[in-house]
């Protein structure tokens, strides 16, 4: 019987119906808990459902039933490089290879582990705290949007004729000029950043409010939505409940869609931040990589301060309580606490506190608290939903944040409601998406709909490497567009400096993950710029400024220089007129011996070493 209830899991996993999967082999575990390759399946069904930490739980049991369970440390090493955690995934893998020194995937995730480990010690030696805004140095009003643009013109305020224009062009794969990216993130940054932690709203006689979950950047799922629903007005507003981007591959274009309608209809249209709304995962799960491929590290940088400006809750007259992740550790938490909570001095969530917990926590079924599924966060159940409902004086808290098979769910006697609006998630859930009709009775009315067909691109397309590596998805950049195109060459990032100095020019950090000496060389600022074919980027390359001008710029703030360990590459040797000594650019202040993790970084990623001033070798103990 345990065995049939397997048989079923598995074919519930086929088919994608992972929820059902889960359960087959839960209550096959019920028959039989001493059965490792059990709680090795159901492992990976959770892995699936993105509970990495009951996958965790599960691989250590099927360990625990038999070490020399090779699959066991594979998926426990899966699920805690998901949650940023490679450092303990090294000795599972580790212990793979040992069991198995055949397996080939086993080897390669303890490498790619390796790397990630190698990746986050740079980071750390060169974290340096805050950075100025993105924004500086910006000239809008110096950027020219060229006469062959045959987009809608847009100004100094938002239109209903740029929206819709906007949404026709996104359909058809065409990208709005990068002037008005900028425009749009800075405009609603500031709209966002004056509202408070909490917005409350009260739905007028005569509107309507649609409450919406995460989209995850399924663009074409959005305008099902928005076709059955209707679009944004003046007697329909909209509250986004967070996760509007990662995974999948039109993150941009709903994240700049939303945020054109939140600058055209401040009042009316409503934003919470969703836990993808930070940085870390932005850098693994697809949206960094996107906004570079798509228009630039610039644009990246400024959603990033936008997404940490955004309000964490949303109070609908006084009843619900809608926020992306659920419930807090402590029981004494009221609105008041979420009202004065100071989001600006906190950028991000980080481990603990009430952002991180408004952000990461799910509801459970039992009573009282448990660990998180993810792995981060924890779990409330129906008493503790109940006790800040009647504390608060709140109906219901309305909240996202989970794959739900019907869309939405209600759970905790009515006062807990799910809301998840990406059909078909990730082309690979078979789940229906869901929103929340509000009237002015405040009842609710939920409403699904199903996915809708898109563009032959897969989703996470863009997300980091080692991820893709780690879970075998494969990924091709989309480098295929015209870089040469006049909008790239008028709006690119070398126009942009045009309006600074010379000195602004050389120290100004843009990349906050290579800073120090990979962002400092002249061939890094190649590799980065080499695919926008801009001719400026072309012109300092060739070294229209002297070498004698870029190094006096740079000794000011990097005590050394790079030389090429690998000239052989054709890139580097097309600019030889360098003879070998590469100056720093975009130099943070860098004294004495570098770092050895920066160093090792440079010599084994990048093929690039540090010379000290005086010309001799710096001693090399990577």
């Amino acid at each position: 019987m345990a065995v049939e209830l397997k048989n079923k899991g598995n074919k519930a996993f086929q088919a994608g119906d992972y929820p059902s999967a889960v359960d087959f082999y839960s209550q096959a575990i019920k028959l039989n808990d001493k059965e490792p390759t059990f709680f090795t399946n159901r492992a990976q069904a959770y892995i699936k459902t993105e509970a990495y930490g009951y996958a965790i739980a599960d691989a250590t049991k099927a360990i625990e039933l038999n070490p020399k369970l090779v699959k066991a440390y594979y998926r426990r090493g899966l699920a805690k490089t998901a949650i940023l955690r490679p450092k303990e995934a090294i000795d599972d893998f580790k212990t793979c290879v040992s069991l198995d020194p055949s397996n080939k995937d086993a080897r390669l995730k303890l490498e790619e582990c390796k790397k990630i480990v190698r990746q986050l010690a740079f980071f750390a030696a060169i974290e340096v705290g805050d950075e100025p805004s993105a924004a500086e140095g910006l000239d809008l009003d110096s950027m020219v949007v060229e006469p062959g643009y045959d987009g809608v013109r847009l100004g100094d305020e938002m239109t209903q004729e740029f929206i819709d224009d906007m949404i026709e062009r996104f359909k058809t794969g065409k990208k709005i000029h990068r002037k008005y990216v900028y425009q749009i993130i800075i405009a609603v940054k500031k709209l966002v950043y004056d509202e408070p932690t909490m917005v409350e709203v009260e739905i007028p006689s005569d509107v309507k409010l649609t409450v919406c979950g995460d989209t995850h950047g399924q663009y074409f799922d959005l305008m099902e939505l928005f076709r059955r629903n209707g679009t944004p007005d003046e007697k329909h507003w909209y509250l986004f409940n967070g996760d509007f981007v990662d995974r999948g591959s039109w993150s941009t274009e709903i994240a700049l869609l939303l945020y054109a309608y939140k600058w055209l209809r401040p009042n009316q249209f409503f934003l919470n931040r969703g836990n993808h709304e930070t940085d870390d995962m932005n850098r693994v799960y697809g949206f960094e990589g996107e906004c570079k491929a798509k228009y630039n590290e610039r644009v990246f940088k400024l959603f990033s301060e936008s997404f940490s400006a955004l309000a964490l809750a949303t109070l609908i007259g006084k009843k619900y309580l809608v926020l992306h992740g659920g419930l807090f550790s402590d029981d004494s938490v009221t609105l008041d606490d979420i009202r004065k909570l100071n989001r600006h001095n906190q950028r991000q969530p980080g481990q603990a506190g009430l952002m991180m917990e408004m952000l990461w926590t799910d509801p459970q079924e039992e009573n009282g608290r448990g660990p998180s599924k993810r792995g981060v966060g924890m779990q409330f159940g129906p008493d503790i939903t109940k006790k800040f409902c009647e504390r608060n004086g709140l109906e219901a808290v309305i909240r996202s944040h989970e794959v739900r098979m019907d869309g939405y769910e209600v759970q905790h006697d009515g006062r807990c409601i799910t809301v998840f609006s990406a059909p078909r998630y990730c082309d690979s859930t078979e789940n229906r998406g869901a929103y929340i009709n509000i009237g002015p009775d405040y009842k609710l009315q939920y409403e699904q709909f199903d996915a809708v067909p898109h563009p032959d691109i897969k989703p996470m397309l863009f997300i980091a490497a080692f991820v893709a590596n780690l879970f075998n998805i494969s990924t091709t950049a989309l480098h295929d567009q015209d870089r040469s195109s006049k909008q790239n060459t008028a709006d690119g990032i070398c126009h942009e400096k045009r309006t600074m100095s010379s000195s602004n020019y050389v120290s100004t950090g843009q990349a906050r993950y290579l800073r120090a000496c990979m962002v400092c060389s002249i061939v890094m600022t190649y590799a980065r710029f080499r695919d926008e074919g801009c001719p400026n980027c072309e012109e300092f390359l060739h070294l229209q400024h002297s070498q004698d001008q870029i190094e006096s710029c740079t000794s000011q703030v990097f005590e050394g220089v790079i030389t090429l360990a690998n000239p052989a590459k054709s890139w580097i040797a097309k600019y030889q007129r360098l003879d070998n000594y590469v100056p720093g650019m975009y130099a943070i202040k860098v004294s004495g011996q570098l770092p050895d993790e920066i160093r090792s970084t440079l010599e084994d990623e990048y093929r690039i070493q540090y010379i000290p001033r005086d010309g001799t070798e710096a001693e090399n103990d990577a």
